[in-house]
């Protein structure tokens, strides 16, 4: 099947021991493959980012599975769970999330001595992704002092670090102007381009989703193709 990931069935539920359920994913049937580009739109509360979420093994489905290169994610060990997150998976969210009191080539290095890359080579990949990402000589500022658009560029350099197989960004333009936003998206598909990785995107934003190859729509629990361009 050539599938990089795929769901199975997948449901999550909030709230199960409460006795409040609140049904989010309900049966939940998706693939990418490797090199794929997909947008995943929606209403906000439709389950867009619970869906990201359990593609890269931040949350556990109520139900259903999820598949990476033919293995179930959620019947491995603690220990290789997060081998997966660590080393197959890059997030890039609408928050950049970065350590202030890092520089941004620190911010970037954090995953590679985080996953056991000698500080050397770690500090050699962040300044080859800085570099392409445009801020080169802004490595060594923290992120009080770079602009919004920039702390996403080092987010994005930071997913990119250990080389994922797949690249998972949630609404990742969200907090940014629209001039700023469109030169973070151009960013990340050339990015895409060059390093091939599979890529699963979720945007309110039907513009920016017109750029990928297929846009889904969650909605109702279900994710319907809502259009494959040619």
């Amino acid at each position: 099947m050539n599938n990089l990931i795929e769901t199975i069935q997948l449901k999550k539920v909030f709230g199960r021991n409460s006795g409040r359920e609140l049904p989010i994913l309900q049966g939940v049937d998706f693939q990418l493959k490797a090199g794929e580009r997909v947008a995943i739109l929606g209403k906000s509360g439709a389950g867009k980012s619970t869906l990201l979420h359990l593609l890269g093994a931040l949350e556990t489905p109520s139900e259903g599975k999820v598949m990476f290169r033919g293995r179930d994610l959620f019947a491995l060990k603690e220990k290789e769970l997060a081998y997966f997150r660590n080393q197959k998976v890059g997030f890039v969210f609408q928050f950049h999330y970065l350590m202030l009191e890092f520089t941004a080539i620190e911010n970037v290095m954090m995953p590679g001595l985080i996953g056991g890359l000698g500080k050397k080579e770690a500090r050699l990949r962040a300044q080859t992704l800085l570099e392409e990402v445009g801020l080169h000589e802004r490595a060594d500022h923290k992120p009080g002092q770079l602009s919004g658009g920039e702390q996403q560029r080092v987010a994005i350099a930071r997913a990119l670090l250990m080389r994922p197989d797949l690249l998972l960004t949630d609404e990742m333009t969200g907090n940014l102007d629209s001039a700023t936003g469109n030169q973070v998206m151009a960013l990340i598909h050339r990015l895409h381009e060059k390093y091939g990785m599979g890529m699963v995107s979720v945007t309110h934003d039907e513009n920016l989703a017109r750029l990928y190859s297929t846009q889904f729509e969650l909605r109702d629990g279900q994710l319907f193709v809502k259009k494959t361009n040619s």
